[in-house]
């Protein structure tokens, strides 16, 4: 069995679920546990803000100059 079946075996006796996806603008595999009855997301990880910070990163990193005033 695989890390992601048990881990939804272990929220299940909780009533909560396990969702795994891929963001598409920063290629980052995004978890979400969510309450079965609601279908409210409870927790991400990494959190949503955390995503996105790294995306503007990624997109910077061609731009010369933005963090760093010299390339090594």
């Amino acid at each position: 069995m695989d890390v992601a079946a048990q881990m939804q075996i272990a929220v299940q006796a909780f009533g909560m679920q396990v969702r795994f996806a891929v963001d598409p603008d920063s290629q980052q595999v995004i978890v979400q546990v969510y309450d079965v009855t609601t279908q409210e997301v409870i927790r991400e990880i990494p959190p949503e803000q955390i995503v996105k910070v790294l995306s503007k990163i990624r997109d910077a990193h061609d731009a010369k100059g933005l963090l760093l005033d010299e390339q090594v």
